[in-house]
């Protein structure tokens, strides 16, 4: 969540923010369900150098070349290690974070193996994104008619239908026109026995396309829609929770002083417990090529299959076109 916020306001949008803040009268309370208050203030008597954020019994203070710190205004009571709080877990982890992002601190590094299998399951998270949506494109290539498709369908399987509508092939309109039209000038039109005769040759191509949709769809697309909301789903939140205990073991670590060693022992443990497991998950993922491979094999097996077959209706059309 930290790191979309980051994104979503870039450094200089957040200094911004922090340097408006100074003309805020009154307070802002926000209370998650669960939490306790976490208070933003700032007014007229607050200093132009820097800004307060105010969390249960400390405030969270940034002045001009310091580090963002924490500074309690009472005693409280040291907390046990594995026994945080919503509201004091949250704290710890934007200071730490604001420290990297604004004021440059430098927090602890992953190995370079580490860095390299989370570069590779982000390029192959865009690839899965891109890949689906081309593979869809490719079959259905008519956007308007794709839309409407998918609309139809939807409400199909709200109202408890069978199968929805198929997807409108240009072979079968081209085929239809033909029918259509070859009827219309009659059995005793040369031309239009032609048409009559061209035109269910095309509806049987249009047939073998919807069929090679059908293949692609359960060899390629389904395996690999299955593989991005099941693996890299579980690997993305173990990466996001893997962080968000860095964070919180740089934070007491650069607080050894006030931090129990235990707890920051304690701390490092959960780090070292998340980057192995996100670590495993990641190699068993990238070492799955094979499987990759077979679905990419199976989705050329399956062009190759609508052409052969498309091949032989045309072959055929083609000899009795020249027989008449």
């Amino acid at each position: 969540m930290l790191d979309s916020v980051v994104e979503a306001f870039p450094c200089c949008c957040l200094m911004q923010f922090f340097a408006g803040m100074q003309n805020v009268s009154q307070h802002r309370w926000f209370q998650p369900e669960g939490a306790e208050r976490l208070r933003v203030s700032a007014g007229n008597g607050a200093s132009q150098a820097g800004w307060s954020l105010q969390i249960d019994r400390g405030v969270c203070v940034r002045s001009a070349g310091e580090d963002v710190r924490l500074r309690d205004e009472e005693a409280a009571p040291q907390s046990q290690p594995g026994l945080h709080r919503p509201l004091t877990s949250l704290p710890r982890l934007f200071l730490q974070l604001l420290n990297e992002r604004l004021m440059g601190a430098e927090g602890t590094k992953m190995d370079d193996d580490f860095l390299k299998m989370e570069k590779s399951v982000e390029v192959l998270q865009a690839l899965l994104v891109e890949l689906l949506s081309r593979t869809t494109e490719f079959l259905q290539p008519h956007p308007g008619a794709r839309a409407k498709l998918s609309v139809l369908n939807t409400m199909s399987r709200i109202r408890g239908h069978g199968g929805g509508a198929g997807y409108p092939q240009t072979e079968s309109m081209l085929g239809d026109c033909m029918s259509h039209y070859g009827r219309e000038l009659g059995p005793a039109s040369e031309f239009g026995g032609a048409l009559t005769e061209a035109g269910g040759a095309l509806q049987e191509v249009a047939q073998a396309r919807d069929a090679l949709g059908v293949d692609i769809k359960r060899t390629f697309i389904d395996p690999l829609e299955q593989l991005q909301n099941t693996e890299l789903k579980e690997i993305r939140f173990q990466l996001k929770k893997l962080n968000g205990r860095r964070l919180d073991f740089d934070y007491k670590r650069r607080r050894r002083g006030k931090v129990p060693a235990e707890e920051v022992q304690w701390a490092w443990d959960k780090f070292l417990l998340s980057k192995e497991l996100a670590e495993r998950s990641m190699f068993v993922l990238l070492q799955s090529d094979v499987d990759q491979l077979s679905r990419l094999a199976a989705l050329v097996a399956a062009q190759l299959d609508f052409h052969r077959n498309a091949h032989r209706i045309l072959l055929g059309l083609h000899g009795n076109l020249q027989a008449r």
